[in-house]
């Protein structure tokens, strides 16, 4: 085999990218009585040669493990790879003038294998790289916008303006070069941390997507509110295909109010 296969991550539910596939489906069943996983793949088109290639495909209900399998046309010969994940990534580089198919099949805990999925063709052509864009979430990104819905005194990130989040792995740290009156006040009086957990638990979900918690320092219009001063709400990540801008959505809820707030960072 030309390639190695690289596993992006263990992801126990990833997002399905609707692209449209070329292949068939292939029934294969080596006796597991499991179903075909989707497969589905980005970039969808012929790629040129050094382009990384992401996959991902449905999890099954029973599996343990997947099977990973893949064949040069020029070969003709399936080689295959068992991986827990059900996301990889694909390194084309040397492909050029070929063909790639995959497929995988789930694993149930006694080893047997069941159906395969569809075959995805990921035709490789000359000429330079396609620019691959950086899609590590690790970084510093600087404040750009947000909106919300809802109202009332539970909106969770107040004063993100002229912030920076620096992500390292599962965890990032939200920066303040300046502050609201109000804001300032609660410092003074030991309510507010200046270098406040942003995020927390972050959890790749699929190509481009990440799960986490965000912090949430409330108070109302005078006074900090102590008993919410450290609220955590769940929220979803996605980055833009350059690597260059992620969007946070967190939906909230605080007394009687509740919304969404949606917030732009772009990477530094």
């Amino acid at each position: 085999m030309k390639n190695t296969i690289k596993v992006l991550g263990i992801i126990a539910l990833a997002a399905v990218i609707g692209f449209s596939m070329a292949g068939c489906k292939n029934d294969d069943d080596g006796g597991g009585g499991l179903s075909a996983p989707y497969l589905t793949v980005s970039p969808s088109g012929p790629v040129t040669d050094g382009t990384t290639v992401y996959l991902d495909w449905t999890p099954i209900a029973g599996a343990s493990r997947y099977n990973f399998y893949l064949r040069y046309l020029s070969e003709g010969q399936w080689a295959s790879k068992s991986m827990s994940s059900t996301s990889a990534s694909y390194d084309t580089r040397g492909d050029a003038g070929d063909t790639v198919q995959i497929k995988v099949a789930a694993v149930n805990a006694n080893g047997a294998e069941g159906a395969h999925s569809n075959v995805v063709s990921i035709t490789v052509t000359g000429g330079s790289t396609q620019p691959q864009p950086n899609t590590s979430i690790n970084g510093t990104w600087e404040y750009t916008s947000s909106s919300s819905t809802g109202g009332g005194g539970g909106n969770p990130t107040p004063g993100i303006q002229h912030s920076q989040i620096t992500v390292s792995g599962n965890t990032g740290r939200l920066t303040r070069r300046s502050y609201s009156p109000l804001e300032q006040d609660a410092i003074n009086k030991g309510y507010y941390d200046i270098n406040s957990i942003m995020w927390r638990n972050i959890t790749s979900t699929g190509n481009l997507k990440w799960s986490g918690q965000t912090l949430a320092v409330l108070h109302r219009t005078s006074t900090p509110d102590i008993a919410g001063a450290a609220q955590w709400y769940n929220c979803t990540i996605t980055m833009s295909a350059n690597g260059k801008t992620i969007t946070i959505v967190t939906p909230w809820s605080y007394e009687n109010s509740s919304g969404t707030l949606t917030e732009t960072w772009t990477r530094q």
